[in-house]
């Protein structure tokens, strides 16, 4: 049996707090001049999410229903980051928290809309690791149906 089809007929567990998985001073990052900080601090993030993250298009996670703001907050500052290293991961961040989170309904609409904004700016970069990132991070905010249809 593949991992996607143990992973679909497992019960689901205990409803998991997002908050848990944040490094140390996550809250202080924005603030940070050093970019390795910035970088290894949405990369521990990243790795956490991956692997709660549901596998395969279907499927979702418990997760506990509380305010993520400072998550949210936090991925924004990273996308306007000029280092294209932290951008990159905070573009990841993007794609897993819409894998986790959008089938929930737990992105808010304007915080789902600047996120795109900042996501589709990234489009007038020329290198194909970025592009291909955001392409990533958009199909994964569409196909975990982030917006709600109006």
């Amino acid at each position: 049996m593949t991992d996607e089809a143990q992973s679909a007929q497992e019960p689901a567990g205990e409803p998991i707090d997002l908050l848990a998985f944040l490094p140390e001073n996550f809250s202080e990052i924005a603030y940070v001049t050093q970019i390795n900080v910035k970088r290894k601090s949405m990369a521990h993030l990243n790795a956490e999410l991956e692997k709660h993250a549901p596998k395969g298009r279907k499927g979702a996670i418990q997760v506990k229903n509380k305010d993520y703001t400072l998550i949210f907050n936090t991925v924004i500052d990273m996308l306007g980051d000029k280092n294209m290293l932290v951008f990159l991961e905070a573009i990841k961040t993007v794609e897993l928290l819409s894998d986790i989170l959008g089938p929930l309904q737990m992105i808010k609409q304007a915080k789902a809309k600047i996120l795109i904004n900042l996501l589709a700016s990234k489009y007038g970069e020329t290198k194909t690791a970025v592009i291909a990132a955001v392409d990533k991070s958009i199909l994964a905010m569409v196909r975990r149906e982030v917006f709600s249809p109006v």
